[in-house]
C-alpha cells in the first residue's frame, strides 16, 4: 500500500498498532477504504463496550499483520469480542469483490487465475488472459441487461 494511505491508518489508529512490525499492510491501494471502514468499526465498538469499564475489565484490540492472500485480505489480530471478528471476517470476504489496484467494486472485478491468485478489474489484468469473474453468468446478464436499459 501506498506510503502515505499506510501512514493516515497507522496515525489514525496508532492504538490498533502495537507491535512496530505490524506497521507494514501487504497488499495494494485498492482495499485502503475497506480498511480505514474496518478501523472506524473497531473503534466504535470498542468505544461502546468499554464505555464506564474500569481498566482492567476493557476489550482491546491489536492489528498483527495485514497482508493479501489467495486474492483477499487476510488479517492477523488479537481480541476476544465477537462482534469485532464479524466485522473482520465480513471485510475479509467483501475483499474478494473489490479490485486490490483501484478499489473497484463492480461486475468488472474477479481474479487472476495463473499464477499469484489476486482480486482484480479486467481492465487491470490486461483484459482477461488468466483472469475469472466474481460473478456467475446469470448475474452479469441481468446486469447487462437493466445497463442497457432493457429493465
Amino acid at each position: 500500500m501506498n506510503i502515505k494511505l499506510e501512514n493516515y491508518i497507522f496515525n489514525r489508529y496508532h492504538k490498533f498498532f502495537i507491535d512496530p512490525s505490524s506497521k507494514e499492510m501487504e497488499c495494494s491501494n485498492g482495499w485502503f477504504f475497506l480498511l480505514n471502514w474496518l478501523c472506524e468499526e473497531i473503534e466504535n465498538r470498542l468505544e461502546l463496550v468499554n464505555n464506564g469499564k474500569p481498566e482492567e475489565e476493557k476489550v482491546s484490540f491489536e492489528f498483527l499483520q495485514i497482508k493479501e492472500k489467495f486474492a483477499k485480505l487476510r488479517i492477523y489480530y488479537k481480541t476476544d469480542d465477537e462482534i469485532i471478528r464479524h466485522y473482520i471476517a465480513l471485510s475479509e470476504s467483501i475483499s474478494g469483490h473489490i479490485c486490490e489496484e483501484t478499489g473497484l467494486f463492480d461486475e468488472t472485478v474477479g481474479y487472476t487465475t495463473k499464477g499469484w491468485l489476486k482480486t482484480i478489474s479486467k481492465t487491470q489484468s490486461g483484459y482477461g488472459i488468466g483472469w475469472k469473474n466474481c460473478y456467475n453468468d446469470e448475474i452479469l446478464s441481468i446486469w447487462e441487461e437493466i445497463k442497457a436499459g432493457n429493465d
